[in-house]
């Protein structure tokens, strides 16, 4: 990229994953876009190593800060975003990645639609009992935006956006009164304040690691709370007209899904009738081999040859049978 490129903060929060931080700087690092920086949080976790961390970020800048105990989601994130310099700021949670062009897809569009939130689509992915290698579940998250809907539901995963740091500071610091949906409570207030332009194109994955949710994190019950926190919130920014187009998108969705799964049953029934099919026509093939050995051999006992050399099979028989005991020595 060139000199004059605007420099993008990207925000980590972390705690206790060293692993998986490494897997999340590493995205960072393999970035299309320069300059970027990251503002690294560490929420009362234990000690990282520096040295360790800049290395895997190679010649993206760092800056660390240790915080002396737990403060929960939103406290560190403000801390981010009050240590941010670049003009745009980005959030990467330690257990996710971005793909290689995802900054500079999400920039691009930026330079172009001054002043807006801008936010591509991600694949949320579920992996088996912390295996890495073993995806459970995955799909495709990202649509264009309507403000009204996105008070009822949070369709806008926080490692997709690309914010102007003032606009994020000129909207008020994350809500401390949530520890979960602190993010989707950030995206109500922004939409209020400024236009939000959907990129269709994947830019990161949203993990989903053991026994989270695919939907959230933090158990059912706790997503359950806040879900109603955030929205008794904004509420009053509700529309009949929203609640009917939500309803009508849920509605749709499990239309869709039900297609989706007679289409799979289908298709499954489909496949077992051609293997049935294929074993009745291996067993009919095999029947008439049998059938026409089974008339082979008859026409073979009753032929003439047969019955004159029936003496001399007698005889050989006999002579095998005498010359094994003599051979035995009975």
């Amino acid at each position: 990229m060139k000199e004059k490129d605007p420099l993008v903060s990207i925000i980590v929060r972390t705690k206790d994953r060293p692993k998986l931080l490494m897997r999340a700087l590493q995205s960072i690092a393999d970035q299309t876009y320069r300059p970027v920086e990251v503002v690294l949080i560490n929420d009362g976790g234990c000690p990282l190593d520096i040295l360790d961390l800049s290395g895997v970020l190679a010649d993206v800048s760092l800056n660390y800060i240790q915080l002396d105990r737990n403060t929960g989601r939103s406290h560190a994130g403000n801390v981010g975003i009050e240590n941010a310099r670049g003009e745009y700021v980005g959030f990467l949670d330690d257990d996710d990645v971005y793909f290689p062009a995802g900054v500079e897809t999400l920039v691009t569009a930026a330079l172009i639609a001054r002043n807006s939130v801008l936010y591509g689509k991600v694949i949320c992915r579920k992996y088996s009992d912390n295996d890495l290698l073993k995806v459970v579940e995955e799909r495709e998250v990202g649509e264009t935006f309507d403000a009204g809907r996105l008070v009822l539901e949070n369709f806008i995963p926080i490692n997709a956006v690309c914010i102007p740091r003032n606009l994020l500071r000129s909207i008020g610091l994350l809500d401390l009164g949530l520890p979960i949906f602190e993010d989707w409570d950030m995206m109500i207030r922004l939409s209020e304040a400024a236009a939000f332009q959907f990129v269709d194109a994947v830019v990161a994955e949203y993990s989903v690691i053991g026994s989270a949710t695919i939907t959230g994190k933090g158990g059912v019950e706790t997503q359950k709370t806040y879900r109603e926190k955030v929205l008794a919130k904004h509420i009053a920014k509700v529309k009949a007209h929203d609640f009917l187009s939500y309803l009508q998108s849920i509605v749709d969705r499990v239309v869709c899904e039900k297609d989706e799964k007679i289409h799979e049953l289908a298709q499954f029934l489909s496949e077992k009738e051609s293997m049935i099919k294929t074993l009745e026509e291996e067993l009919a093939r095999s029947i008439l081999r049998e059938n026409e050995l089974k008339k082979l051999l008859e026409e073979v006992l009753t032929s003439d040859s047969w019955k004159l050399t029936k003496p001399l099979r007698a005889a050989g028989a006999a002579s095998r049978k005498f010359l094994a005991r003599f051979k035995h020595g009975t």
